[in-house]
């Protein structure tokens, strides 16, 4: 199985997408996307891929105090994107 090359990681706990308040969010470098892994207690029960149209290596995942997540990408003219509630 390939390994997405896992790199950044952030526990969601903010308050402005409560759906995800919980889980835990991981930057792929070999495979570029972002994974969200849903967790209940120690255990992960379920993931989606986030952000994989995109094609950008995820470096760094971390949440702002506004309480979107911020990746800074890998590429040579990396970006920082913010990922938030819709509006």
């Amino acid at each position: 199985m390939p390994s997405i090359g896992v790199s950044g990681m952030a526990f969601y706990t903010a308050d402005a997408m409560p759906g995800w308040r919980g889980d835990v969010f991981v930057g792929g470098l070999a495979i570029p996307k972002l994974v969200r892994l849903e967790r209940d207690g120690d255990r992960i029960t379920g993931s989606e891929d986030l952000l994989e149209d995109l094609s950008l290596r995820i470096r760094q995942v971390v949440q702002g105090r506004d309480g979107a997540l911020y990746l800074l990408t890998d590429e040579s003219d990396g970006e920082i994107l913010r990922v938030g509630p819709a509006g």
